[in-house]
Formats: C-alpha cells, structure tokens, sequence
C-alpha cells in the first residue's frame, strides 16, 4: 500500500474510534507526515523502511526499545509509529478501541458485574458514548489490577501511583472516573467500606499555580523552528509573533479578520474570545511585516474574511492554532523541563516578561485585556529578579 493512503487510512480508523481532530494530530499525524516528508508519499510502505527512519529520526530502535526507558517525546513516537506498524498489518490499533488487547481481558465475576451495574447507571444518566467508553476502558483497567472484592485504599493508592506515565492531565481525568465509580460502588453496597478517599483530589487553590513562561531567546528558537520546519511556514510564523508580542489567546487569532488591521493606523484590533471585549494595539515592525508577509505571499485565495486560513481555506480553530504551537515547542529542541507549551505559555512570557523590565501591573492589565488587575497577579509568581529585592534576613535561632 502507498504510504499516504496508509497514513490517510490510519487517520480515518482513529477518527472512527472517537478521536478528537487534536489527538489524532498532536499524538500520531504529526509523527507520519514527517514519516512521508521525508520518505515520500508516493513510496510503498514496509516495517523495515519505518523501522530504519524511527532509528535514524529518533535513536530508538524499534526491535529492542523498552517504552517504560524512553522520555516522554521518545514515547510518542515510539507508540506513533508502532499503531502505524500494527494498522499496517492487521487494519486495526490495540488499544483505540473498546476491543483494545487490556479491554479483553477478562475480570472476576463480581468486578464485571459492578462494571456493567456502573455503566447501566451512567445510562440512565444520559452520558454520551464517548463519555461511556472512556469511563470502561479507565475502570476496567483499575479492577483488572484490582479485584472489587478485594480491593482496599492501599490497592486503590498503588494504582493510581503507576498512573504516572500518563500526562496530569490525563491523571487528572481518570482520577475523577475512578472516584464516582468508588462512590457508586459504596452507595449501592458492592463494597463494604468507602474506597473512594484514596483517591486524592487533583485540584489546586484558585492563583497558587505557577505560570509556564519562557524567554526571549527560547521564543524567537520556536520562530525560527515554524518559519523552517513546517508547512503554512508564513502563517504560523505570523500567529506566534502575534501572541508573544500582543498577548493574544489562540482563540482571538482564530476570530480575526481581515478588517481587523488598520494598515493605515498600523493597528491590529480583536474581540477577545474570552471575554468579548475589545482590545487594540499598535502593530510593531516585526510582527506586522510577519502579518503582511503571510497575508502577501502565502494565504490561500479565499473569499472567507478570517486572517489565518488551513491549506483548503477555511478558518484555523483555536485547538489546531494551540496543537501548532505546542508541537513546534515539543519539536524545536527547546527544553521544556516540566513547563506547558501551549499558546497559552506565550502570553504568561510576554506579561512575566514586561514585569521583569519594569512596566507597572497596570500597564500589563491593559496589555492582556484583563478587566481587572487581580487576573495579571498571578505573572508576579515568576518575576523571581524582583522577588529577590524583597528578601528578609533570616534569624538566627536562638
């Protein structure tokens, strides 16, 4: 089979299986149009010409590589290019499907009989499918490792430590399941005492999280990497230079349009997605020659009055912008040690940024389009230069 098909066809089974556009694209599609840039879509696909491009692009050899060694960017393609290896073969990827290899698995009579109860009652509470499948699959595995009649909080604690090759994201959602599903457990008496305190609450105190920011020269490296390493290289040059310097949301560069620059004022004008109001700001040299490059030599013909267009014309979404961002960052070579890489990331740099040079938490409000300071607060958790100007001698203890 051509390559392109294969990727074409392998997209398509994911989709089938509830997918989000965003998964498919951030988890396996980004890792094979790579794959079929450099191969070329026109060649015939075989294990050993994927085999040889994993080891050469990414070190990992695929015969003897341990999933459980690799970092968390290792993994991902590890696990791309094995559900492509494995589609290839039997039309099919373990594990994106209620017939993945863990869901056949059979469980004990009463772990499968609390099951069903759990799902019958997630019915009648008009859950969505999706909704069903995701709460199958994430207890399923829970009472595969730990039987309902014997399961106890230090069981319950166990599993949910071996959690931790997930993404707190993920940890975080497939703690909630687990916990309603203890807590039905309980209430309809299929277990003897509450189990459901083992699972400890995710949540953080509104402002104690740390914002993720990065410099000026780790930022202008994600430029450079979009403008040389990607397709729409113009466009998403544009969209990044237009976040870090004006502090956009991803979902305000969705919503622009083309009547939202002021050539003859040098202004760019949005209504932000998030709280509808307007926010206006002078184009600088840099990011309106981006913008004017993009819009001159690179979008798409297109009657559609949206700024930032895909390759067919229609308008990018705020997901696809965001996915953009954070791929370029995953990809860049730039160390993220922990931080999120989201568009989102760009705009905490830009207000941490001007905090550190000087300029009043007015001035940055403003800036954002916060409608009240106490919103642009949370930039002063990082502006660590200034904090250091407030330190106190300790005591010494007597």
């Amino acid at each position: 089979m051509l390559l392109k098909q294969l990727t074409k066809d392998a997209e398509t089974w994911l989709r089938c299986q509830g997918y989000t556009q965003s998964t498919i694209y951030h988890n396996f599609v980004r890792f094979w149009n790579r794959f079929c840039k450099e191969e070329g879509t026109d060649g015939v696909y075989s294990d050993t010409q994927l085999k040889d491009y994993v080891l050469r692009a990414f070190g990992i050899d695929f015969g003897t590589a341990c999933p459980s060694t690799l970092s968390l960017k290792e993994y991902r393609a590890f696990h791309a290019f094995r559900s492509l290896a494995e589609f290839a073969s039997t039309n099919a990827m373990a594990g994106t499907s209620m017939e993945g290899a863990s869901i056949r698995q059979p469980l004990t009579g009463k772990s499968q009989e609390a099951l069903d109860r759990y799902m019958a009652h997630l019915s009648g509470q008009g859950h969505k499918d999706s909704s069903k499948k995701y709460a199958y699959q994430t207890i399923h595995a829970l009472l595969l490792s730990q039987p309902i009649e014997g399961a106890g909080r230090e069981g319950i604690s166990s599993f949910l430590n071996g959690l931790g090759i997930h993404s707190k994201r993920t940890v975080n959602s497939m703690s909630k399941v687990i916990k309603r599903f203890l807590s039905f457990a309980y209430d309809e008496g299929i277990t003897e005492a509450d189990l459901s305190p083992a699972v400890l609450s995710q949540k953080k105190r509104g402002g104690t999280e740390i914002p993720s920011v990065y410099t000026a020269e780790e930022i202008a490296g994600l430029t450079d990497f979009l403008s040389s390493h990607a397709d729409n290289r113009k466009r998403n040059r544009a969209i990044v230079m237009a976040i870090a310097v004006f502090g956009f949301r991803a979902g305000d560069m969705a919503g622009l349009q083309l009547e939202d620059i002021d050539w003859d004022k040098g202004t760019i004008r949005v209504i932000q997605s998030k709280t509808g109001s307007p926010v206006e700001h002078q184009l600088t040299g840099a990011a309106g020659n981006s913008l004017a490059d993009y819009l001159l030599n690179e979008r798409p013909a297109s009657g559609d009055p949206h700024v930032f267009l895909k390759k067919d014309g229609t308008p990018m979404d705020k997901t696809s912008i965001s996915t953009m961002i954070s791929g370029g960052f995953v990809n860049s070579g730039i160390n993220i040690n922990g931080r999120k890489h989201g568009s989102h990331s760009l705009r905490h740099s830009l207000a941490s940024n001007m905090l550190a040079e000087g300029e009043g938490i007015l001035t940055i409000s403003k800036t954002l389009g916060h409608g009240s300071v106490d919103s642009t607060r949370i930039y002063t958790k990082v502006d660590i230069g200034h904090l250091r100007l407030c330190e106190l001698e300790v005591p010494a203890h007597e």
